[in-house]
């Protein structure tokens, strides 16, 4: 899945939810400019946030839902993908214990 610069720039939120064929997403830089939350749960095949998620400055809340322990351990502070939510005040982990 792709959002491309300029894409959806009035969408606020945002849920993907048991998707259970999406394996790679990717956020330009531009997509998205007024998104303020964002909900990722039970899409098992995620493999991880996309790297522009940096770059949507106006994100408040991130909610990661029913996902793999990985998930947490590379978001959180010195995990190797932290540098994608560092700007998000609040970031929540829902039932994300699971191998």
């Amino acid at each position: 899945m792709v959002c491309s610069k300029g894409g959806f720039p009035q969408l606020y939120a945002l849920k993907i939810s048991k998707e259970s064929e999406l394996q790679e997403w990717m956020v330009q830089k531009g997509s998205m400019p007024c998104l303020r939350t964002l909900t990722i749960s039970n899409c098992q095949e995620l493999k991880e946030l996309p790297d522009g998620l940096k770059y949507i400055t106006s994100l408040k809340e991130l909610k990661i839902k029913g996902m793999k322990r990985g998930w947490k351990e590379k978001l959180i502070l010195g995990g190797k993908d932290y540098y994608k939510v560092r700007h998000i005040p609040s970031v929540q982990f829902i039932n994300c214990d699971h191998d």
